[in-house]
């Protein structure tokens, strides 16, 4: 475990549990890094930050909220199986203003989750 408090393995699940790419994690943090620097917290190589945590918890708590609102359009449309998703960070953040900081491919997945549910 890093001195973040943060094993290399939980980093990978927590990512892997937002529907992120290394590069896309890298991109959505404060002080963007490179794909190849989540590579190296992930394998253990480099340590994982300070404040990392911190910066996962807002992405899950938004993925989340993400999650709850298309779970509730899903079940007031009544088509499920409907996703709606945007072509990219800025086009999202512009429908969808809470969901600021939150990158696209992490409210598709979000909203992959709650359509399944919504079934």
């Amino acid at each position: 475990m890093s001195a973040a408090g943060i094993s290399p393995a939980e980093l990978i699940a927590r990512r892997h549990g937002l529907g992120l790419s290394q590069a896309q994690l890298g991109a959505a943090l404060a002080r963007p890094v490179k794909q190849t620097m989540v590579s190296l917290w992930e394998s253990g190589t480099r340590p994982i930050p300070d404040g990392l945590d911190t910066e996962l918890q807002a992405l899950e708590a938004r993925s989340q909220r993400a999650y709850e609102a298309a779970y509730d359009e899903a079940l007031r449309s009544g088509s499920p199986a409907r996703i709606e998703v945007w072509a990219d960070d800025a086009a999202l953040w512009a429908a969808r203003p809470e969901a600021t900081g939150l990158p696209a491919v992490a409210y598709q997945a979000a909203a992959a989750r709650a359509a399944q549910d919504a079934r």
